[in-house]
């Protein structure tokens, strides 16, 4: 096997379907496995595996913090000759497992900090060694779903469907709104009310 990646693939109105890598490794090089990748709440986690090279095609395996994924994939196999002379043209292989845009990997808070990876492994034939593995990996970091900002104020909706992280927000909003208008009233103009202040430096 020559390299195995993973790519981003962009879904937007500007760039849609194309192609980012985020991260890969050859056997030479295992240095450059971990990537990281941001994704929000609810949103599908448009990331594909390529396994390039190897004969026969490598074996690839998707898993979620340990957790077999492989199903919410679809895979397809590309072969081609290379070589100019008969006697030493080789097959390549090419093996792609793609996101489903509907029915795949969707991000959850739950999946936070877990690590997404993809492992290849070119069976060696008529030996007990399982052949080469490779293996890259993204570290997710989950984004609440519904976060703005409104007159220079951080607050949150709550949803139907709302997060553990996206209450947490709420929370430090309602405690930032709150800090916000005792400072305000502590600088009151001179012989203006200061019971409030008073108050809130308690």
């Amino acid at each position: 096997m020559r390299q195995l990646k993973l790519m981003h693939v962009v879904h937007n109105d500007v760039m849609d379907g194309m192609q980012r890598l985020l991260v890969s490794t050859t056997p030479d090089r295992r240095a450059s496995s971990l990537g990281q990748l941001v994704v929000r709440d609810g949103h599908v986690v448009a990331v594909d595996c390529v396994a390039d090279g190897g004969c026969p095609p490598p074996s690839v395996v998707l898993q979620l913090g340990g957790r077999d994924i492989t199903d919410l994939f679809t895979t397809s196999v590309d072969r081609s000759l290379s070589g100019e002379r008969r006697s030493m043209r080789r097959v390549h292989s090419s093996v792609v497992k793609r996101h489903r845009p509907v029915a795949g990997l969707r991000a959850t808070t739950a999946y936070d900090g877990l690590t997404l990876r993809c492992l290849a492994t070119v069976p060696r034939l008529g030996m007990s060694n399982p052949g080469e593995t490779l293996s890259v990996g993204l570290r997710l970091t989950v984004l609440c779903k519904h976060t703005s900002v409104l007159s220079g104020i951080h607050t949150a909706r709550r949803t139907a469907q709302q997060s553990s992280c996206c209450l947490r927000s709420i929370g430090a909003a309602r405690r930032r709104t709150e800090q916000h208008r005792a400072a305000r009233r502590c600088t009151a103009p001179y012989g203006a009310a200061t019971a409030p202040c008073g108050a809130a430096r308690r």
